[in-house]
Formats: structure tokens, C-alpha cells, sequence
């Protein structure tokens, strides 16, 4: 007993000890040669100093043998190389250097050399070319992630063949998103042989095809299946229906076709299905009988037609009450919502768009407790939609009614009781000022409204963190800073009138503004050029007049610029941003706009048109362009009808001559002094 107490103390000794000591200064020495190699824009490493690097940024050590065991780099705007020393870490069981930017480097072959891995991340680091074959020496790793954000100068491929990856019998999560797969005709093959894989992520990498069956179905251990977005044309294959541990299945935008059959209802653990935009033609109506565990369903733009009653009587049962999420949108389905909508009381998503559905909407579905985004729009509902029914959607937050045949009628002094983020209501019938109500309801409420559709009762008045909104003659106050926040406004196509005011160049943080299509008028305030993130601004089809502010050319992130359609007049500004866009088009409809990337240039003595003394009438400036031109046009007919008559009658005598003479002078006279009278002259 002794004995067992003293080697248990010498034991506690030794691990004090190496914590005393800190990191072996062999791994020490290694990370900073690996650290040497590196850029580090925000000098996240520059705490890697000192003699104990197990305390450094991202540095985790053993408790027991001060051998690091992982780096956790991910996120920190990392660049550069990796120096070949990092193999030199044999104890490295976790590497993470996701979410860098390597710039089109390849990935090290000296990677596969960390024969103690068990975690590798380097997804969304911009790595490109080949991935190694070496990494299949990693027989230890249970988590890949090899995926890559869509860049010209960040694409992967796997060449012609994976079979290294059958070699990581032990991996769970593969993750190779983005990577080009498409030479490889056995791609399933490789899959198939590792039994111990439970989640497959491989949308969006051009898949060569897939098999209809395999002759021995190896990963059944499989919880999520992604082959999204891949074209596989094909009919769904069997080998799916011995999936039946899969949690998670998306197989949308691709070309399947053919029925959705029986066995689809064997995948009994299925919580999420994602079947949209393909071609299948039908569907049994027993595939969804035992899927009692769905809880997201996307169908949207597969193709089924006909009443929607008889695709909900397919999922009735366990499935069509346990339902959270349901997507049934672009499809051309018939029929109406009443006799089973309101049953589904759990649904808290819900897309009917884009079908051919008709009638009232039932008083159950604004009744529905859990709902936070609906999407009825183009449609062909009709009714009346109160402020009673809207009422009850207490948890929405996003709400889309638009191109139905709806009227929406709420009182002057209605409150939403809900906060929108988004709305809408366009095409529909509406008597109150219901789209500035709901908006800036959120707002003032700490809400996050982006998209406001149609704010047709409203006029345009003032932005600014504080500020007076005139909505029909009631004023509110709104002082938060909540427009901080913002960064799309679109109000294009409505009615909104008066100038822009100076204020929206407080909005900071907008990257899209949208006020086409309006009866807007005076100058584009120079303030703008303080949106410093603006990405995109569209001005066109209003009344705007004076010139272009210079400001434009410091919006470094300005990218999409129209301005057609106006009364702007004098020099396109240059430089900087301005620079990047040199469509003519964008100019288009302001006739006195000169210089470059128009072709009517501007003369040193360029005055500027457009009447950018305040914000008169925009018809009042045309009446009286067109009186200037009416005037010099009358008087130049005038002075020839003069010299006309005084050559004609050169043969008559003096006196014959000097009436006809008067008489011309006073018609000319007539005319300069008003173009629309007429004078004739009697010879």
C-alpha cells in the first residue's frame, strides 16, 4: 500500500514538473518556424513568445506529455505558406485552419505525414489545385472538411480518382462542398467503403453521374446526405431506402425524375427532406405514411399540379401534424387552403407561392400559434384581410400576401402587434397606410426591417436617427438609432415625392438604395458620399435635377450606379469608383449631362441645365424651355417672311412698299413677343 502511495506522489511530481517546464522546445522552435512562414495581418500570433508555448494563441497541449496535440487556427485572416516543419508535430491530433485565406495555394503534401490526426479543417481557406493522395495516409481522422466558397482563384479538384479517401475507414464527416468531383467515374465506390461515415456533404461538386444500386450498401451509418445541386439526371436510386439512420436528405436542383415511391417511408429517422426543383412526375401515396420524425419538407418546384387537398391527404398521418416547415411553392397547384391548412398547427414555415391557389384564406391559418414565416404570394386568394386576422400572427416575422387579389382593410389608429422583417403586400387592395404602419411599427419597436415593399400610402420625408415621419397627417417622433442598422432600402415603384433629404447620408451602414420609379425631385444630396459601404444605387425615372455630386467617386465599394432617366445636367464626375463604371447607359435620359463615358462633351463655357435652384414644378421648367425655343424659332420665321416680302416687291413702287415694310415689322414683333400668335401679311 505504501508502495501504491509513494509511485502515485512520484507520479503527481512528474506532471507538476512538465507543467513547470511548459512545451517541448523541439515543437517550441517548430511552431515558430511555422509561424515564420505565415502573414498575419492582425498579429493574432503575436503573443506566440515566451518559453511555454502551450499557453500561446490556439496552441492546446497534453496534460500529461506537453506534446502539442492541436492548433486551432480557423478565422484569423491567415496567408502565406506552411512551412514543412509542421509535420515535425507528430502528436498533432486536431489541425483548424479553416476560414483564412491562403490565396490559391495548394494543399502541402507534408499534411499527410500528421499520422495522429483525427481533425482536419481546411475549408474556406482558399486552398486550390489537386487534393493530395497523402492525405489518405491520415488513418486515424474522423473529421475531413476539404470544402470551398465558389472563386476563381480558390478551386479544388480531386483529379481523375479518390480512392485514397477508402483508406480513412474510420472517418465520420467528410465535407468536400465546392470540390470539382466530376472526373471521377467511381465516386460512390470510394464512399462506399467507408462504414463508419455519418455525415457526406457534397453538393455543388458536378457529380459524374450516380449509380441506380449498389450490390452492398456499406454506409448505412449515414445521418446526413447532401448531393444537392449537382445535375445528376437519373431516377431516384434504391440504395437511398437502406439509408435508415439518415436524419438529413438534400437531393434538390438536380434533374431526378420519375415517381417518389413506397420507400421513401422507410427512412423512419428522417427529420429533414429536401426534394426541390426537380422533375419528378408523381408521387405514391404512401411515401410519407411512417415518417412520423419529419419536421422540414421542400417540394417547391418539382412539378406536381393538380388540387393541393389530395398531395396533403399523401402526408396525413403523424407526418402532416408534426410538420414545422413546409415548402410547396412554384409548383401548379389548384384548389384552397380550408379542410387542412389549419390542422397543421405546429407549421412555423410555410411557402404556397407561385401556384394557381384560390379563395378566402381561412380564419385558422392566422390562428396558427407557431407561425413565423408565410408566403402566400402570386396566388389567386381573394377576401378581405383585417387587422383581426393580422392580429394573431403575434410571432411573425416574415410575411409575404403579394399579387393576390386581397383586400387588406385596418383602421387609421390600428398597432401591429407583431415585429416584421420583412412584408409583402404588392398588387393588393389596401386601405389604410398599412405598409408605413408595419414598418416603421418595427423599427420603432427595435425591429429589423430590409425589405419594405410598395409604400404606396407614403410620402418621402426625412432620414436621420431622429426624425418627425408624417404618415396622412399624423406625426410620429422615431429617436432610436435603429436606422444604424440598415443596409438595404428599396422603395422603388411607389409614389414618393419631394427631394432626398441630407440626412440618409447618416445611414452608414446601407449597401443598397433603391429609389427608382418615384416622382422624386431637387439634387442628389452630396452627403451620399458618406454611405461608405454603398454597393449599389438606383436613382432612375425620377425628376432629380442639378449635377451629379462629386462625392460619388469616394464610394470605393460602389459597384452598381443608375442614374438614367432625370433632369441631371454638366460634367460626369471622374476618378476613384467612378472610374469602374463606364456604361453610358446608366446616364441615359439626362440630355445635358457631358463628359465622359457619354459622347457629348463639355465645352469650357458648359452652363448648367435642369433649373437646380430649388425644387420647382418639373412641368413649369419644360413650359418654359419650350417658350425659349417657340420664341427663336417665331423669330427666325418672322425675319425670312420680312426679307422675303422685301425682295418680292423690289418691283413695286416706294410707296407700295413702305406699308408692306411696316407690316412685316410688326408681325415680327408680334411673334418675338409671343409664340403663339399668328400674324399673317397682306401684300
Amino acid at each position: 500500500m505504501a508502495s501504491f502511495i509513494l509511485s502515485f506522489l512520484l507520479l503527481i511530481l512528474g506532471m507538476q514538473a512538465n507543467r513547470a517546464v511548459g512545451c517541448i522546445e523541439r515543437e517550441r522552435n517548430t511552431l515558430l518556424s511555422f509561424k515564420a512562414g505565415l502573414t498575419d495581418p492582425f498579429n493574432f500570433l503575436s503573443l506566440w513568445e515566451g518559453r511555454d508555448c502551450c499557453k500561446w494563441t490556439g496552441v492546446v497541449c497534453s496534460n500529461t506529455t506537453r506534446h502539442v496535440v492541436k492548433l486551432k487556427l480557423g478565422n484569423l485572416a491567415l496567408s502565406g505558406e506552411i512551412d514543412p516543419s509542421l509535420s515535425l508535430l507528430s502528436d498533432l491530433k486536431h489541425l483548424d485552419l479553416s476560414m483564412n485565406n491562403f490565396n490559391g495555394i495548394s494543399i502541402p503534401t507534408h499534411i499527410g505525414s500528421l499520422h495522429k490526426l483525427k481533425y482536419l479543417n481546411l475549408s474556406n481557406a482558399c486552398f486550390s489545385g489537386t487534393v493530395p493522395a497523402q492525405l489518405g495516409n491520415l488513418s486515424n481522422l474522423r473529421y475531413l472538411d476539404l470544402s470551398v466558397e465558389l472563386s476563381l482563384s480558390c478551386m479544388m479538384s480531386v483529379g481523375n480518382n479518390m480512392w485514397w479517401l477508402s483508406q480513412l475507414s474510420l472517418l465520420k464527416y467528410l465535407d468536400m462542398s465546392n470540390v470539382y468531383l466530376g472526373d471521377v467515374p467511381n465516386w460512390l465506390e470510394t464512399i462506399n467503403m467507408l462504414p463508419s461515415l455519418e455525415v457526406l456533404h457534397l453538393p455543388n461538386t458536378l457529380l459524374n453521374g450516380i449509380p441506380s444500386s449498389l450490390s452492398d450498401v456499406n454506409i448505412t451509418a449515414l445521418k446526413v446526405l447532401d448531393l444537392g445541386n449537382n445535375g445528376i439526371n437519373s431516377t431516384l436510386p434504391t440504395w437511398l431506402w437502406n439509408l435508415t439512420h439518415v436524419t438529413y436528405l438534400d437531393l434538390s436542383f438536380n434533374n431526378f425524375q420519375g415517381l417518389i415511391p413506397d420507400e421513401l417511408s422507410s427512412l423512419k429517422s428522417l427529420s429533414s427532406l429536401f426534394l426541390k426543383y426537380n422533375n419528378f412526375k408523381s408521387m405514391s401515396p404512401r411515401a410519407f405514411r411512417n415518417l412520423c420524425n419529419l419536421n422540414t419538407l421542400d417540394l417547391s418546384g418539382i412539378g406536381f399540379s393538380g388540387d393541393i387537398s389530395e398531395w396533403m391527404d399523401a402526408l396525413a398521418g403523424c407526418a402532416l401534424y408534426k410538420l414545422q416547415n413546409l415548402y410547396l411553392g412554384y409548383n401548379n397547384l389548384k384548389g384552397n387552403l380550408s379542410g387542412w391548412l389549419e390542422n397543421m398547427t405546429g407549421l412555423s414555415s410555410l411557402d404556397l407561392s407561385y401556384n394557381s391557389l384560390n379563395g378566402t384564406i381561412p380564419l385558422g391559418v392566422w390562428e396558427m400559434p407557431n407561425i413565423t414565416y408565410l408566403d402566400l404570394s402570386s396566388n389567386s386568394f381573394e377576401g378581405v384581410v383585417s387587422e383581426v386576422q393580422l392580429n394573431h400572427l403575434g410571432g411573425i416575422q416574415e410575411l409575404f400576401l403579394s399579387n393576390n387579389s386581397i383586400v387588406v382593410r385596418c383602421s387609421d389608429d390600428w398597432i401591429p402587434s407583431f415585429q416584421i422583417e420583412a412584408f409583402g403586400l404588392a398588387s393588393c387592395q389596401n386601405y389604410t397606410p398599412i405598409y408605413w404602419q408595419l414598418s416603421w411599427t418595427a423599427l420603432e419597436r427595435g425591429g429589423k426591417t430590409e425589405d419594405v415593399e410598395d409604400l404606396e400610402q407614403g410620402r418621402f420625408y426625412s432620414f436621420s436617427p431622429s426624425f418627425w415621419l408624417v404618415i396622412q397627417g399624423d406625426e410620429r417622433l422615431y429617436s432610436n438609432n435603429i436606422l444604424d442598422l440598415l443596409e438595404s432600402i428599396d422603395l422603388s415603384d411607389n409614389n414618393l415625392s419631394g427631394e432626398i433629404p441630407d440626412e440618409i447620408g447618416d445611414l452608414w451602414a446601407l449597401q443598397n438604395l433603391n429609389l427608382s420609379q418615384n416622382h422624386l425631385s431637387g439634387n442628389i444630396p452630396e452627403k451620399v458620399g458618406k454611405m461608405e459601404y454603398l454597393e449599389s444605387l438606383d436613382l432612375r425615372m425620377n425628376n432629380l435635377s442639378g449635377t451629379i455630386p462629386q462625392s460619388l467617386s469616394a464610394l470605393t465599394y460602389l459597384n452598381h450606379l443608375n442614374l438614367s432617366y432625370n433632369n441631371l445636367s454638366g460634367p460626369i464626375p471622374t476618378g476613384n469608383q467612378l472610374q469602374t463604371l463606364p456604361d453610358p447607359s446608366i446616364y441615359i435620359g439626362n440630355p445635358y449631362l457631358c463628359g465622359p463615358p457619354i459622347t457629348k462633351n463639355c465645352s469650357t463655357n458648359e452652363t448648367i441645365h435642369g433649373f437646380s435652384e430649388g425644387p420647382t414644378n418639373t412641368s413649369n421648367k419644360f413650359e418654359r424651355l419650350s417658350l425659349y425655343v417657340s420664341v427663336i424659332l417665331g423669330f427666325i420665321t418672322g425675319f425670312w417672311a420680312v426679307s422675303g416680302s422685301l425682295l418680292i416687291s423690289k418691283s413695286f413702287s416706294t410707296q407700295s412698299q413702305r406699308p408692306a415694310h411696316t407690316s412685316d415689322q410688326a408681325c415680327a414683333r408680334l411673334v418675338s413677343e409671343s409664340h403663339s400668335r399668328r400674324c399673317t401679311v397682306d401684300t
